[in-house]
């Protein structure tokens, strides 16, 4: 069985995943009024604000790059693949979510897989009930 860009439907597509993780974060950190957070160790140092120890990209925000996903993958992965509260940086992000994804993805195509020889069982079944 072939996936959307006529690759096989079990092997991962890592690296067009993680291209795009990576176009999808920068895209989100590229806004004009976006201040990143400082390390712990400056703001224990110099002090700072309660946002100053929030993630860099909370869980919430990344939910919406599962949509960019759902393309490259055939088929959109669920939430529980988000990491719960946030990512610190982008080579956390790229390296949990794929991660995460590539399970997804598995699980995925083990169930398509499960239910193609299930049908194709039944309807050798039925050819053979007619023979």
């Amino acid at each position: 069985m072939a996936d959307a860009d006529g690759g096989s439907l079990g092997k991962y597509p890592k690296t067009k995943v993680e291209q795009v993780l990576r176009s999808w974060w920068t895209k989100q950190m590229a806004s004009p009024v976006r201040r990143p957070p400082q390390p712990p160790s400056v703001t224990r140092k110099e002090g700072g604000t309660i946002w100053d120890v929030q993630p860099e990209l909370s869980s919430q925000q990344a939910v919406t790059v599962l949509a960019d996903l759902e393309s490259v993958l055939g088929f959109g992965p669920k939430t529980s693949v988000i990491r719960h509260g946030g990512y610190r940086g982008l080579e956390q992000f790229v390296r949990d979510l794929s991660s995460n994804v590539e399970s997804a993805f598995k699980e995925h195509c083990d169930i398509v897989q499960t239910n193609v020889s299930e049908k194709t069982a039944k309807r050798e079944v039925s050819l053979n009930a007619q023979l």
